[in-house]
């Protein structure tokens, strides 16, 4: 958008015209394409957050009706497209943990943990759980 000029200054582009004669369409036309790109990007962000949360809030209902297959293609799906945000390491970690693989559910609880420490958003109990959760679960089952 041009230097802030009045309607009847002088065009900042140096054309010698008035504003409102120049540049100043061209210029409301550049700004509401921008207004209207923010407001995809932030509808697009919207639809990723509900796909983010579609996705991960599934797993524990696969799991209870004992989808596991499914369960993990879900976190295959979380981790492909949401590298970034850990909740395809807790869904991972829980999945390893219903299929039985309490060492690599262990792991994958105590990556969580990592996880938690070093985003903000997460409280010290949700950390602690989760570490206590590893440890729980390296312990050998009592027979």
């Amino acid at each position: 958008m041009s230097k802030l000029a009045g309607r009847n200054d002088a065009c900042p582009c140096g054309s010698g015209k008035k504003y409102k004669k120049c540049c100043m369409e061209k210029d409301r036309e550049v700004a509401a394409e921008a207004r209207l790109r923010r407001v995809s990007e932030t509808l697009e962000d919207l639809d990723q957050d509900d796909d983010l949360d579609e996705l991960s809030n599934s797993v524990p209902d696969l799991i209870k009706e004992g989808r596991l297959e499914e369960a993990e293609k879900r976190c295959a799906e979380l981790r492909r497209k949401y590298p970034d945000v850990g909740d395809w390491i807790w869904c991972t970690a829980e999945v390893l943990e219903a299929r039985g693989n309490r060492k690599g559910a262990a792991e994958y609880f105590r990556k969580a943990a990592d996880y938690a420490e070093r985003n903000e958003g997460f409280d010290e109990k949700d950390i602690r759980d989760l570490r206590e959760r590893a440890r729980r679960l390296e312990r050998p089952e009592s027979t």
